[in-house]
């Protein structure tokens, strides 16, 4: 599907030749690809919502179109497991070429009060800027790239693994004398900025574990392979608890560790 208009190929490298010269043509196109049998639905309408999702000039693909394309000919960024409108599952986008992916350590930070009473959600304006302040600050300090952030959560990308970790090692210390309780998450991986927003499967991921209630700090095995156990331990950190996590719309579980500090 290209700006509404809907084309049927015998394979998937054909439907992509389709969709490479189409961008050509008219380098403004939203143009999505899909394969199907899709168990969510008809693939048709799915390549209307992927084309419906892209930016302006941006080709999105299914895991399936990836994988039927000759390995090596063409470039994919990694989108992760995106939600699309009238389908119920979250569906692994691929995008092709236009974006330019980097490896990152994305850290995922969320704030929740410590303490308990009737004032616990009681947070004044001024108490919030204070909260942003000081997280804003420490990843600042430890050169975080890329930010976002909304209610508490907050989202930032890093060059090296080990800052990551020392920016969230620190932000728990200092917000710990404002009765915060800080819960991270740490992937390392694949990011991308398409539009005027990064996205990836490493940007996603880092959020879910963050979710998932872990104590303080957890991380995917990945991470904690790129700065390895000499930087981990000397940072004051050891591997508690190692489990698998799912991630919704994500073939492979990601497998995370539950970071004790000591």
């Amino acid at each position: 599907c290209g700006d509404g208009e809907l084309d049927v190929h015998d394979t998937a490298s054909a439907a992509v030749k389709a969709a490479i010269e189409r961008r050509r043509d008219a380098p403004t196109a939203k143009i999505g690809v899909a394969v199907g049998e899709l168990e969510i639905g008809d693939p048709l309408g799915f390549a209307k919502r992927l084309a419906a999702l892209a930016e302006a000039g941006a080709i999105l693909v299914t895991d399936a179109i990836r994988r039927a394309v000759v390995p090596g000919q063409l470039r994919f960024v990694d989108l992760g497991a995106l939600s699309t409108g009238g389908y119920l599952e979250r569906v692994h986008v691929f995008e092709l070429g236009g974006a330019i992916a980097r490896t990152r350590t994305v850290l995922s930070l969320q704030l929740s009060l410590g303490r308990v009473g009737p004032d616990t959600d009681a947070r004044t304006d001024a108490e919030q800027r204070e909260y942003d302040r000081r997280v804003w600050a420490g990843l600042a300090k430890h050169g975080g790239l890329v930010e976002h952030s909304i209610s508490g959560e907050y989202l930032v990308a890093f060059a090296a693994p080990r800052e990551a970790f020392r920016a969230a090692l620190a932000i728990t210390r200092d917000l710990d004398t404002l009765d915060l309780r800080v819960h991270a998450g740490v992937e390392h991986g694949q990011v991308a900025y398409i539009g005027d927003r990064w996205v990836g499967a490493a940007w996603q991921t880092a959020q879910r574990i963050r979710s998932r209630g872990f104590r303080q700090l957890a991380s995917t095995m990945a991470a904690i392979e790129a700065i390895g156990p000499a930087s981990l331990s000397a940072l004051g950190l050891v591997i508690e608890v190692v489990e698998e996590v799912v991630q919704h719309g994500v073939r492979d579980p990601v497998r995370v560790a539950q970071l004790q500090i000591t």
